[in-house]
């Protein structure tokens, strides 16, 4: 059927569809994307993470004394890991 040149019947699917099928399919496809991109952009994190030189403190305690005429004397050690052996050390003394 025609009207004034223009076929009425160039719709590919004739079913009627349910009102905002279309907005769900294309919700539906962002949110898969987006998955994928958090997924992936995790994977580089932990990849680089894995990869790159871990500074770490392994333990640390703090400990006090004091003595008999009030005075007080503070320990801390802290054992600090500086990654791999290559990288610059630096050592830090502090004497109160």
């Amino acid at each position: 059927m025609t009207t004034g040149g223009i076929s009425l019947d160039t719709a590919k699917d004739k079913r009627p569809r349910a009102a905002g099928t279309l907005n769900r399919r294309r919700r539906g496809a962002a949110s898969i994307k987006i998955f994928f991109l958090v997924l992936l952009l995790s994977g580089l994190v932990v990849l680089f993470r894995m990869s790159g030189n871990v500074e770490r403190v392994n333990t640390m305690w703090v400990g006090a004394e004091v003595a008999a005429d009030g005075s007080i004397r503070v320990t801390e050690v802290i054992d600090y890991d500086f990654g791999e052996p290559d990288s610059t050390a630096s050592t830090a003394t502090c004497r109160t």
